[in-house]
């Protein structure tokens, strides 16, 4: 009985040790990415293998706002070369024992990698705004608004509008997941409130001075013998409100 395991033994040992003298430039057998099998394959065959898989799903990666699914614009590229040479490197890059220990590793239980992408951050982020360009709004800040009835100015505040933001570095570590495994499942955006830099609470003690500025007729410019007049209703074109530590000015 000793005898017979012995031989088992060394029968399945030699198994690595064939793949260690037998790669010749090929990826040692047992080899994934993410989970497409790549071992026996040339560098070359293995590259076809991932592209055929990565092209079709680069560009159906999908979005979720709410209950609604979109497809975002391509803003990730697998990177076929280190991918590939990572895969190369099982087997080879450590000492004898070493290799025949991973290459019987890869044989028995599989050697599985994740692929090596590029992933444009900024594309990302547009891509994601253009996605949902109709139900993503950003902040409205309160402003002024001056209408002339008859030449008499009437001052009033628009509003303020609270706004949504995307978290992206969350979408984006998420989308870094699903390229890891060529997962299909949707990356769920996660939406938070931002608020306006000005609200109508903090416009209304400036209204009575922007009133104030209209109560003239005419507004004049004068530069040195040369004199501008400037209609009213030109000067509300004019009218900007910005904020600051202080509040609005």
């Amino acid at each position: 009985m000793a005898a017979v395991f012995g031989i088992a033994v060394m029968s399945f040992g030699s198994i690595p040790l064939v793949d260690a003298v037998r790669l010749n430039g090929v990826i040692a057998p047992g080899v994934k990415i993410a989970g497409i099998p790549v071992g026996g394959q040339t560098p070359d065959e293995a590259k076809n293998s991932l592209a055929q898989k990565a092209s079709v799903f680069e560009n159906n990666i999908l979005l979720r706002f709410g209950e609604e699914e979109r497809t975002m614009a391509r803003t990730a590229t697998i990177n076929a070369e280190t991918t590939i040479e990572r895969a190369l490197r099982i087997g080879r890059e450590k000492s004898f024992p070493g290799n025949i220990a991973d290459l019987a590793k890869a044989r028995i239980a599989g050697h599985n990698l994740d692929p090596d992408w590029i992933i444009d951050e900024r594309a990302f982020s547009e891509s994601i705004n253009d996605a949902f360009a109709d139900r993503l709004q950003g902040p409205r800040n309160a402003s002024f608004s001056v209408a002339f009835a008859e030449n008499t100015p009437s001052v009033s505040i628009v509003p303020d509008q609270s706004g949504q933001r995307v978290n992206t570095e969350k979408a984006l570590n998420t989308l870094r997941l699903r390229l890891a495994s060529f997962s299909r499942e949707p990356i769920a955006l996660e939406i938070s409130a931002v608020d306006p830099e000005i609200t109508a609470e903090e416009l209304a003690p400036l209204q009575s001075r922007v009133e104030q500025v209209f109560q003239t007729q005419e507004v004049t410019l004068t530069l040195g013998a040369k004199t501008w007049t400037i209609k009213k209703e030109e000067v509300a074109s004019w009218l900007r409100v910005r904020a600051t530590d202080a509040g609005p000015v």
